[in-house]
């Protein structure tokens, strides 16, 4: 069976037909338009993902700043000279482990946020915190009070000298964060932060040695544990930061 062959001349005409090419358009702007569309909207959700990103990032950062400038300006206490001359003295120191990181460990499922200049220093830092911590708390176990004097004071200078290497991890992390969110101004917050706790923490010392009877006495306590100094606030009312100068 033969086919019949439509005459070039024909084809042209129907091609020609404005009804088809007005249908021929509509379905390419449709097509091209749809395409348009899916591209500017992926591109603006990864637009607003990154966004959302960047504000989880340094709110996120903020908070570790923050837990972090507390947990130094309490290590800089305790590693003072007047806390380490205790604990060198009394073979049984009273301390309590500080598991109050409830920010690091809130964040434990978000730790790819932090930026690869300042993720080192704070992972540091609170490795160091836990590890102090462990060591605080072996203080009050039978194994340590059966140890000999000697081996209770040498585990004694290794938790001094962990304490101080937190203290030491803590500073850098809180200079690399605040140096990577510069626009933050966090480098001068936790320089008064530091300067209002000192100051806190001295007059603190000097309320609990007034009230300490002159030569000392049954009553008085020089076990640099005192609690008007330990539960002492920056935030006092009757504290100014000018006594850190």
């Amino acid at each position: 069976m033969e086919t019949e062959a439509v005459p070039v001349g024909s084809l042209w005409q129907a091609v020609q037909d404005p009804r088809l090419i007005v249908a021929a358009i509509g379905i390419a702007s449709g097509v091209l338009g749809a395409a348009a569309t899916a591209m500017f909207k992926a591109r603006y959700d990864l637009r607003q993902e990154r966004r959302l990103r960047r504000q989880r990032q340094r709110d996120l950062l903020v908070a570790v700043h923050a837990e972090i400038l507390a947990g130094v300006g309490a290590s800089e206490w305790q590693v003072g000279q007047a806390e380490y001359d205790y604990a060198l003295a009394n073979s049984s120191p009273f301390a309590t482990a500080d598991d109050n990181d409830f920010v690091f460990r809130s964040a434990l499922g978000e730790l790819a946020l932090l930026p690869a200049p300042v993720i080192h220093a704070v992972v540091e830092y609170y490795r160091l915190a836990a590890q102090s911590n462990d060591l605080t708390r072996e203080l009050r176990t039978p194994e340590f009070a059966a140890q000999e004097p000697g081996e209770r004071t040498k585990f004694i200078k290794g938790l001094m000298t962990v304490v101080d290497m937190q203290r030491a991890a803590g500073e850098r992390a809180i200079t690399d964060i605040a140096a990577y969110l510069p626009d933050m101004q966090l480098e001068r917050q936790s320089v008064h932060f530091l300067e209002r706790r000192r100051a806190a923490m001295t007059r603190a010392r000097a309320r609990e040695a007034s009230r300490r009877p002159v030569g000392g006495g049954a009553g008085s306590s020089d076990d640099g544990n005192d609690r008007a100094a330990h539960d002492v606030s920056p935030d006092d009312p009757n504290i100014s930061s000018k006594g850190a100068e």
